[in-house]
């Protein structure tokens, strides 16, 4: 594990080269703009799954039945892993 120095009086730890890297280049970006920030490719694909709404799920349509008062598969979608499952 290394300890890396990486903005004025923020200390962290650092348990790969990439990790080293992304601080590195945090940190130049934060001396030249405080609001700019690198995100790793994980970090930018989780962003933009957040941002565009787009989730992977079991691929049922899932409704509550207010005569059974549970919740229901009620319709699997075409390709999914809950069609195969059915």
């Amino acid at each position: 594990m290394l300890f890396i120095k990486s903005r004025p009086a923020v200390c962290r730890y650092a348990s790969t080269a990439n990790e080293v890297v992304g601080y590195g280049i945090n940190s130049m970006l934060h001396s030249l703009d405080p609001y700019t920030e690198y995100y790793t490719k994980e970090k930018n694909d989780e962003l933009n799954t957040t941002l565009t709404g787009k989730y992977a799920g079991i691929g049922a349509l899932i409704k509550y039945n207010n005569q059974l008062k549970n919740v229901v598969i009620d319709q699997a979608y075409a390709n999914t892993l809950q069609q195969k499952r059915v």
